[in-house]
Order: C-alpha cells, then structure tokens, then sequence
C-alpha cells in the first residue's frame, strides 16, 4: 500500500486527474514541479499539500537527482512518477539508486529506450498485428524522393524529436517541393524522420494498464470526435474495431510496458478499422477526460505497481462528451479569426468549427470541474488562455497527445 507519492511534472488536468484518484483513495500526493526560473510553489488542488520545485536546467543532472531525493525524503514518500517522456527516461536510468528510497511507477529504462524510437514502436505494431500506414523513412533531403506520388499528402514526424535538429513535432506537405524544402532546412538527423500518408481522420485513443508480473488490469477505447492543434478536442466512448484490442495486448507484452500506456491509432469509422500511429509508456492527455467516462487511470497504475485499492470502482456514466473547456474556448477563438491547420478536425469551415465549439461549451462535460476539488477548478480554468496547462501530450499523425 502507497501512502504518499512524488509527482514530477507541470502542473495541470493530468496532474489534476492523478492527484484526484489517488485522494480518494487515502494516498497523498507531492508535487515536484518543473519550473523555468523561479519557483511557483502554490496550492493546485485540494489533494496536493505539499509542492517544491526543480529548475528544468537541473533534469537529466546529479544535482537533480540529489534534489529529487531530497524531496523524496522531505515529503515522505514512498513512491515517484513523471508524465514527460524525458523525465521518465531519466528517471528510469536512476532506477537502482532511486528504488532504495521509493518504488517508481514507470516502466523498466530498457523499456522506455525501447519504445522512445518511432521505428522501433513500428516494428513491434507490426509483430502485433496492427494495419500501419505505409511508412518512408528520411535521412536527407534526396529520400523525398521515395514517397509514392499516391501518398501525398504526407504527415513528417520525427522517430525521436531530441534525435532532429532543430526538433519538430508534425508536419503536413501537400506536394513534394514543400517537404523537400523543409527537409533542407533540417540541420542534423540523428535518426530518420517518419513520412506516412495523412488523411484528416478522427482518432481512436486506447488506454491500458499491465501489472509488473504480466498480467493486463485495463484496456478501453475512446473515440476522439474532434481535434485542435493535433490534440484531442472532444471525447467520446469508443469500440474495438475487429482485432485491435489483440493487437494492443500483443504489443504491450512484445514491449514490456507496465503501469499505464496509450495507443494513438488513426481511425476508419466507415470501414471500422484502426492504424497504428504511436504508443506512450505513461499517463496521456485524455486521463482526465477518461476518469469523467469512469475509467481510472491512475487507479489501474497503482495496482499495477502492486497497491491494493480499498475503494470503489469509478462509476461509468452516460455522459456523451467530455472536453476541457478552456481549450474548447481557445479552440473557438482560432477557429473564429481563420487560424485552424490541417491538424484541426474535422476538416470543416470556420461556421461549422465555431458551432461545434459552441455546442462543447454549453452541453459537454468538463474534465477539469470537480466540485471536491473547487480549488484546483479554480487554480486551472481562472488562468489566462497562456497560462500553464502541464505537458502537451499529443495525438494525432505525430501522434501529437498524447
């Protein structure tokens, strides 16, 4: 049984939706907060009492991981995890040393190196089963070349975004002069970049949970109605197209994942079928819109790790949406000036993208509101648009979101 754990990271709805389940349960949660200058030490929520701060200059150094242990010590604690896929990397490659003092809910660093590669989260979909897209991959401007005039246009992302400089996300070419073009502005390819064909499709999200021994506690499809800037937008329940909830188990335990994990998969509503765009060996940016439909994320996490919940199962619900309302408002207001990208879906003009957002605002659930919780409700929708909002998890053909 954890009593209190460490949670490094940004503050917002992820930390939120964790600190919430695991309050409920009668486990506290500290906050060690990723900061750029000066500490924000604050109150977030009801549920996290304590918070101290880390420079991110300091991530990935030993004065770091002295600091980290000190907060564990400090706080404590008796467990630790991280959201952000660098933190966990790093985390993970401390494991030994951190594990004398806490047990740490993320996979094995083996693991993490594994699946951190695009390529090689590729090659393991397709030991799985999985339908992927057809797939070029770039080294240099002259690979442009080997796309099939048919795949065009094309989405470019990276294997791995530390592996490119200078570092990008997802890009859509709708010719081949302009990803040429791109591709020359590419000073260093550390490993090959990603080039699949886009289509402007919704997507299916897939969160699963798999206990250190093997054993799968949770897996459950979510369809993403819309998307803005790549993220996912609207939530709704989802179904397993034939054979993707195989495949998922498959590769899981082809990976080795452990604790909580997602699929991005890019979905076919008119034919039920599901390609592989990515997984992500950690908490997503649907887990607290997923806890609104009743499935606890970071409940099955904790039982993955070998915690015994006393409490009740979440409740599902017969809610039809869930959106986080200060990105529905932000969304409505690029949508309103004409500023929505080829990662905005549906594909739809501005009247249509406006109304959506108008109808989300007034009749979708909100991931954030929690009326135990007035104090994180507040701290989260009071910020302006540019406030903090926690790590970017993206999905879409990068997959961005996570």
């Amino acid at each position: 049984m954890f009593k209190k754990i460490v949670f490094l990271g940004s503050p917002g709805p992820i930390m939120l939706a964790f600190a919430r389940s695991c309050g409920k349960d009668g486990v506290s949660v500290g906050l060690l907060e990723v900061v750029r200058g000066e500490s924000t030490a604050r109150q977030y929520s009801k549920w996290i009492r304590e918070v101290q701060s880390i420079r991110s200059a300091l991530v990935g150094t030993e004065d770091g991981i002295r600091l980290v242990e000190k907060t564990i010590s400090d706080f404590g604690a008796d467990a630790l995890i991280a959201v952000d896929e660098s933190h966990l990397g790093w985390l993970s490659e401390h494991r030994q040393r951190l594990e004398n003092r806490v047990s740490l809910l993320m996979p094995t660093a083996a693991c993490l190196d594994d699946v951190a590669s695009k390529i090689r989260q590729i090659e393991i979909a397709n030991a799985a089963g999985f339908d992927v897209l057809p797939t070029t991959y770039i080294s240099q401007v002259i690979d442009a070349g080997k796309i099939s005039d048919d795949n065009f246009p094309v989405c470019l992302r990276p294997s791995n975004p530390a592996t490119v400089s200078p570092s990008f996300k997802a890009k859509v070419f709708q010719r081949r002069a302009d990803l040429e073009a791109f591709l020359s502005t590419i000073e260093e390819f550390r490993s090959p970049v990603i080039a699949q064909p886009f289509f402007s499709c919704p997507d299916l999200k897939v969160h699963g949970s798999r206990s250190e021994d093997g054993r799968i506690l949770a897996m459950e499809p979510f369809f993403v109605e819309r998307k803005f800037e790549g993220v996912t937008l609207t939530l709704k329940r989802g179904t397993f197209p034939p054979g993707v909830r195989k495949y998922c188990e498959e590769f899981a335990h082809l990976a080795g994942l452990t604790g909580g994990f997602h699929f991005d998969l890019l979905f076919f509503p008119e034919r039920d079928q599901a390609y592989f765009l990515e997984v992500n060996a950690r908490m997503g940016g649907i887990t607290d819109k997923a806890m609104a439909f009743g499935y606890n994320q970071p409940r099955f996490i904790l039982q993955a790790y070998g915690h015994s919940v006393s409490a009740e199962p979440t409740p599902a619900t017969s809610l039809k949406r869930v959106v986080t309302k200060r990105a529905v408002l932000k969304h409505l207001i690029q949508a309103a000036a004409g500023r929505l990208t080829p990662l905005d879906y549906p594909a739809a003009g501005r009247i249509r993208h406006v109304a959506l957002s108008l109808r989300d605002l007034l009749f979708a659930r909100d991931s954030v509101f929690d009326r135990r919780d007035m104090v994180g409700t507040a701290w989260f929708n009071l910020q302006g648009l540019r406030g903090k909002s926690g790590p970017r998890n993206r999905s879409t053909q990068r997959s961005p979101d996570a």
